[in-house]
């Protein structure tokens, strides 16, 4: 299920399935400095029991410091304004430098989305 969804995302990033985070992204922009994105198939960190763990993720490198200030300022931003299927699934990591095992598992797996 989830190569075909892939490859349906790839062919179209204005489907139902690719909508959602690319919003997302766009919120997250707001707020970080974007570094690099991948919309992978199952979470690529540890950093907690992730919503639909199954499913869908977003994962977010930058090279901004990720405080605890700045996670709670984006997961508000993302269930104000985005999607709520979503907002729960969206990992922020740090820089691609420093996190090679995780941009390793993005890149093997996911869809690297362009950057505004």
């Amino acid at each position: 299920r989830l190569e075909r969804e892939l490859a349906e995302a790839k062919a179209s990033p204005g489907d139902d399935l690719a909508g959602p985070f690319v919003l997302a992204l766009a919120i997250v922009a707001q707020v970080i400095r974007i570094e690099s994105a991948y919309v992978v198939p199952s979470p690529i960190t540890d950093e907690k029991a992730w919503e639909g763990a199954d499913d869908w993720h977003l994962a977010v490198f930058t090279t901004d410091e990720l405080t605890a200030d700045t996670r709670i300022e984006i997961r508000n931003r993302l269930w104000d304004h985005g999607s709520k299927s979503i907002a729960g699934r969206v990992e922020l990591v740090g820089s691609v430098e420093t996190n090679p095992e995780p941009l390793a598992r993005a890149r093997e797996a996911g869809l690297k989305l362009e950057l505004p």
